[in-house]
């Protein structure tokens, strides 16, 4: 076994290698339309794309 038990090693070993896979952020609530869920983009439109609901309100 290669890895080591959780609570142990080194805390900003392991915060570099999380910053190291990348990725989308955890959560991507505040980019999702309120209507049918899809992904908005990082500046929120008016309206959105997909169903046209007023993202506005």
């Amino acid at each position: 076994m290669d890895e080591e038990p959780m609570g142990r090693g080194n805390p900003a070993e392991a915060s570099r290698a999380a910053e190291e896979q990348g990725g989308e952020p955890a959560c991507l609530l505040a980019m999702l339309c309120p209507s049918c869920d899809a992904v908005l983009e990082a500046r929120r439109p008016e309206r959105c794309p997909r169903c046209g609901a007023d993202l506005n309100e």
